[in-house]
């Protein structure tokens, strides 16, 4: 099995540099689950500074919205290294702790024969045109791919996310301005990433075809199609609470940094009152399935909105035996508007 320290490029000199520019004494290193066996290519440098007292946290991260914040207050660290994503851009409080957002990027090299089956595919569906977005660990080979692209005929362009801590070509869970930069000029997407995650919130985003190139399996697939069963399931919940009524809901507030969103929260709250609707409200550091049970237990409401991430109630939540929506999927249902599917927000 290769080494995980070279299937990925981390900037260790800035590993260093943020050490010793901040004197850190004491320090925590986050990443995602993932990404984890990353720690002891980290380990490695670290040892470097005889006099750091360093922790590595087992807590899962979900992006650079789920920094371990609580953790490094109560083990009263200098500092966080925080592995796999840059800043979230929608970070609406400032934290105390100094946090270095260390990217960790996959090195890989498209194939000759994804490339030609790529190639097959564009070719046989007419796309011209073709946009380029991935998710951080892989918009290193974007540039690459679009100079393949383009040496076979095909116009590639890269998008240009509107917040400055992300890459050009970057998306995330909730943000997809870099797709939005290019929509005009192209016929269809292709999102290189692990997995299904941004590919398919892609998909449910924007109205044009959307492909996934996973790196890992060296696969081409078709988010679109996979995004519409996830649609069809969304909207026949929603036509279904629009005929039955509700009056009272959970709205399940992210307490953590990246994921308070206390503007949305306040929207939905009057845009709930102006319907006469009661709305409980609900802080939520951890949810999953035990917590949704315990809360319905206390409190037996209509439906459920969780307003720190889009993607928990579709990808975490979708089986639970009480509605749970996006906010955007809420404001559909308020304002009894089906045509037009809003995500994330």
């Amino acid at each position: 099995m290769d080494d995980i320290c070279e299937l990925y490029f981390i900037d260790v000199d800035e590993i260093r540099s943020f050490i010793r520019k901040n004197s850190i004494r004491k320090i925590l290193i986050q990443a995602p689950d993932g990404l984890k066996p990353l720690y002891r290519c980290i380990d490695k440098i670290l040892q470097e500074f005889k006099d750091l007292d360093t922790y590595y946290s087992s807590s899962p991260s979900y992006g650079g919205c789920d920094v371990a914040y609580s953790e490094a207050q109560r083990i009263r660290v200098d500092g966080i290294i925080h592995v796999g994503h840059n800043r979230y851009p929608l970070l609406d409080r400032g934290i105390d702790i100094k946090t270095l957002y260390i990217p960790a990027f996959y090195n890989w090299s498209i194939s000759s024969k994804l490339i030609d089956e790529i190639r097959s595919f564009l070719e046989k569906e007419g796309y011209r045109n073709v946009g380029l977005l991935a998710s951080i660990q892989h918009v290193n080979t974007l540039e690459k791919l679009a100079s393949s692209l383009r040496r076979l005929g095909f116009n590639a362009y890269i998008g240009k996310p509107v917040y400055r801590e992300m890459f050009d070509g970057q998306i995330l869970g909730c943000e997809y301005s870099s797709a939005l930069s290019i929509l005009k000029s192209v016929d269809v997407f292709l999102v290189v990433s692990g997995g299904k995650f941004h590919s398919l919130g892609l998909a449910l985003f924007i109205d044009k075809p959307v492909y996934g190139i996973d790196p890992y399996r060296n696969t081409l697939w078709n988010a679109s199609t996979e995004a519409k069963k996830y649609l069809a399931k969304r909207l026949y919940i929603l036509s279904k609470l629009i005929n039955q009524g509700f009056r009272r809901v959970g709205l399940i507030i992210g307490v953590k940094p990246g994921q308070y969103r206390e503007e949305l929260v306040k929207y939905l709250v009057n845009l709930s009152m102006r319907e006469d609707i009661r709305v409980v409200k609900i802080s939520s550091e951890l949810l999953d399935l035990e917590r949704m049970v315990s809360i319905d237990n206390a409190f037996n409401l209509d439906l459920y909105i969780v307003s720190s991430c889009p993607r928990i109630p579709i990808d975490d939540l979708n089986e639970f035996y009480k509605p749970v929506l996006t906010p955007g999927e809420y404001i559909m249902l308020i304002k009894k508007k089906l045509d037009k599917y809003i995500y994330p927000w």
